[in-house]
């Protein structure tokens, strides 16, 4: 993305917050997903960092979502 578009975006998400967690944790999933080569030891932290991940939108997405909605 250029640097206007970066600033468009970085406006859309300051007024829709529930949105902005959204694609958050989708960049974050899908850089976890695109991990390779791991060893079982990494595989273990990646889950760890998922399991983080989903209890952080668990708490974070209700109360955006609700004003969302």
């Amino acid at each position: 993305m250029n640097s206007e578009e970066l600033e468009r975006l970085k406006k859309f998400f300051e007024n829709n917050p529930a949105i902005k967690l959204a694609y958050e944790f989708k960049e974050r999933l899908c850089e976890l997903l695109n991990r390779k080569h791991q060893t079982a030891k990494e595989c273990k932290r990646n889950i760890k960092e998922l399991k983080t991940m989903m209890k952080q939108m668990k708490y974070e997405a209700t109360q955006e979502f609700e004003r969302l909605a």
